[in-house]
């Protein structure tokens, strides 16, 4: 009878590189969902220019945090317009 051996030195707790693994992909996907989260009460809320209901410093947090992100400006000119308007469709 002939066997086989493993390389490498046997594994003490063979589970242990599981539970790392799948403690790390949830970590990842709860990140991924709380990123999500935000951007859409960002765009529900302060990018509107309303405060967010029952927890207004959120709103406030996210316009100060946005405001020191560089964005690029797609319109011509640099002309910004005002919160509540639409911006002239291209002709």
């Amino acid at each position: 009878m002939r066997t086989w051996a493993t390389p490498g030195p046997p594994a003490v707790f063979p589970g242990v590189s599981l539970v790392i693994l799948i403690v790390l992909t949830t970590l990842t996907m709860l990140a991924i969902v709380v990123l999500a989260a935000a951007v859409v009460l960002y765009v529900a809320y302060p990018h509107r220019g309303q405060d967010v209901p029952s927890v207004p410093w959120v709103g406030d947090a996210m316009r100060r945090g946005v405001a020191r992100l560089p964005t690029v400006d797609n319109l011509r000119g640099g002309h910004r317009p005002r919160p509540g308007t639409r911006a002239r469709q291209c002709r």
